[in-house]
């Protein structure tokens, strides 16, 4: 759900259900040749993620620039799982939907948590100071 405006180039969603980690791309044999593959799981997760950010964005163009991510992880469980493979899963998923890749995030904030309702809170903002701009990349 958006529910911020776009006048402060700010859109928060939350995507439901367990969060998957998108690790290193895979690559199998296949009859003498070699493809890549994303886990079925993995795929399904980003589907939900995508379908999320676009409802939040509600047929608005693509953030310009520069910008900040806040990810909340909720996990059902304990189990290990690295942040930065629960961010790319979901980084990857809001290609093409609030920006036009996943290269305009500079600052990027990370947490996770055991949660009865699994799923990931997004905040995205857009880095609109053009003076603290040159301090990132």
């Amino acid at each position: 759900m958006r529910i911020s405006d776009m006048s402060t180039k700010k859109i928060e969603f939350r995507a439901e259900g367990e969060p998957r980690p998108k690790q290193s791309f895979r690559v199998v044999r296949d009859g003498g040749k070699v493809r890549g593959f994303t886990d079925k799981k993995v795929k399904e997760w980003q589907e939900s993620v995508a379908w999320s950010a676009r409802s939040a964005m509600a047929g608005g163009e693509y953030l310009d620039g520069k910008v900040r991510v806040e990810l909340l992880f909720e996990l059902s469980n304990k189990r290990r799982v690295d942040c930065d493979n629960l961010s790319k899963a979901v980084l990857d998923s809001c290609n093409g939907v609030i920006w036009q890749d996943d290269s305009a995030v500079v600052d990027l904030h990370i947490r996770k948590i055991v949660s009865k309702t699994p799923g990931v809170t997004v905040v995205v903002e857009q880095i609109e100071d053009k003076k603290n701009m040159r301090l990132l990349i």
